[in-house]
């Protein structure tokens, strides 16, 4: 696997984008290319924004982030992913 995981902590990783494809699910949208014209020519000038990452939960399905990820690949530029982890069951508790 392409990430390593550490107990409860957010992991920044670069992905590629082969491996990147892996975090989609079914998200055809026939009115994508329109909508996110902008996007799209962003990443072209710019690249992916590493300040931006990718969220993704503890089992690899993205959180925050689906239309960066589909435009990246598209694009067949690299990612960077966060991975959210869960709080430990200490912070719950004082949070609550």
């Amino acid at each position: 696997m392409f990430l390593v995981k550490k107990e409860n902590i957010a992991t920044l990783t670069e992905l590629t984008p082969q491996q990147a494809k892996s975090l989609l699910r079914d998200s055809t949208n026939n009115t994508f290319e329109e909508k996110y014209k902008p996007l799209k020519q962003s990443m072209l000038k710019n690249g992916f924004d590493k300040n931006a990452p990718i969220i993704v939960d503890d089992e690899m399905m993205v959180c925050d982030g689906h239309h960066r990820l589909t435009v990246a690949l598209e694009l067949n530029l690299n990612v960077w992913i966060i991975v959210d982890r869960p709080l430990p069951d200490f912070y719950e508790n004082r949070i609550s």
